[in-house]
This record gives C-alpha cells, structure tokens and sequence, in this order.
C-alpha cells in the first residue's frame, strides 16, 4: 500500500476529503486496478457460490414455489401482485429457473412473460408441503389444518394443466 493511499479519519468524521463526494463520485474506470479488481470479484462471489439451499432460504422464495404449484401457469406480474413485489424478484425468478424449479415464457408478441413450475418444482413443494404438515403436526391430531388446506386457502384452488 502506498503513503498516498494511507488516510486517517479527520475530526470531522468523512473518510474522504472532497466535499461534494456524492455529487460528483469516482468513476469506476477512474479507480486504481486493484481496486476496480476487488469490486469486482466481490460482486461475482456474491451470488454465484450460493447453494441451492442457501438460494432457497431467501425471503419469498418459498412462496413463490407454493404460489406457482397451486396457480401455475401464471403471468409474471401476477406473482408480483399475490406474492410479493420487491426490486430483486428478476433474481429470484433466475435463481429458481437455474434450478430447474420454473420455465420463464417470454413471449415478443405480447411482451409477456408466463412463469411454469417444473416437474422438479411440483416435486420440491410437496417436499414444503410433507414439511409444514410434520411441523403443524397433522397426523397426529395436534395441527389444526393441513399445508395443503391452508395453500388452498390462500391461493385458491389448485388445477394443474393436462
């Protein structure tokens, strides 16, 4: 590391002394490489190396296959209006079609996108299902309702295409 790129923080608290850091940020291509280097691998190591557990165990992700087993097949928008609509669902949406879980559609015609569960997808929500009916304990008398009542319930009834 070099002197120049040693600072102290000053009394005043800003780790850089430019005052209008927002208003005019460094440019990427302007930063040293090993830094350009750092920022960049930091945002590949991000999501790439995550299991598939660990891509599951994110928020709405189990929702969503519970909503696509019961509605499928579904307009993307619809998952966004029933499930949940937050700013990083497209990469939810590809982290469960690179799983194999969904089929995304894309059609030009209409500038659509129709949303599929797999095979593989009906077969991990029953696994959910088999889960939350152990959890709620439904064979043994001490749940109140099964997980397919309580998905039924929430999303409707469920039709699987023929």
């Amino acid at each position: 590391m070099t002197d120049d790129a040693r600072q102290s923080i000053p009394i005043s608290g800003k780790l850089d002394d430019r005052d209008n850091i927002s208003k005019t940020p460094h440019n990427f291509e302007d930063l040293p490489e090993e830094l350009q280097k750092i920022l960049t691998d930091r945002k590949k190591g991000k999501k790439g190396s995550r299991s598939a557990l660990e891509k599951l165990e994110g928020k709405h992700m189990l929702s969503i296959l519970v909503y696509l087993d019961k509605m499928s097949p579904v307009m993307k928008t619809d998952v966004y209006n029933d499930v949940a609509r937050c700013s990083n669902m497209n990469d939810k949406f590809r982290d469960l079609e690179e799983m194999g879980l969904i089929v995304i559609y894309r059609t030009v015609r209409t500038n659509s996108n129709v949303v599929m569960i797999t095979d593989k997808g009906r077969r991990v929500a029953a696994l959910l299902g088999d889960i939350a009916d152990v959890v709620n304990d439904v064979s043994g008398g001490g749940g109140t309702e099964s997980f397919s009542t309580i998905r039924l319930a929430h999303y409707g009834p469920m039709s699987y295409p023929e």
